[in-house]
């Protein structure tokens, strides 16, 4: 899907205030692309029609901010201190998409501690996060 000028400055707009710079304009077409993905699968999820901002609105509650909010943690950091944090988060939504193929009702988190835990750089990060998997109050 083609958006209108408005719209997609609206879109670069909301990745820039939440990704604090961190998304260029390639990486905000990707996640427009990802939206109408998004979009996709929502409407069989809930056999509606849902309208693009719909999309928009559930694509960065459900995944982009949870996402982007591990991506930015310690763990993370600690996990893939090499790695820019935009190609982090498209990782990560790749993974959370082939999981989902195999285990639909796993979560955006859920997705994201395991992929730290299995491909994290080095292993006291691997193993913080595994013992935070683990210990959690």
């Amino acid at each position: 899907m083609t958006l209108d000028r408005e719209t997609t400055a609206k879109l670069e707009r909301a990745i820039t205030a939440e990704t604090f710079n961190t998304f260029d304009k390639k990486a905000c077409l990707e996640i427009e692309e990802q939206i109408d993905g998004h979009k996709y699968f929502l409407g069989l999820d809930t056999h509606t029609s849902p309208s693009w901002e719909e999309a928009a609105e559930s694509y960065f509650k459900t995944i982009f901010r949870p996402l982007m909010k591990l991506v930015c943690s310690w763990e993370f950091d600690v996990s893939f201190p090499k790695k820019e944090k935009s190609k982090l988060y498209f990782e990560l939504v790749d993974h959370l998409y082939f999981e989902r193929l195999k285990r639909p009702s796993i979560t955006a988190e859920e997705a994201a501690e395991e992929y730290c835990t299995a491909y994290g750089d080095n292993r006291r990060g691997r193993l913080l996060v595994h013992m935070l998997q683990h210990h959690r109050c």
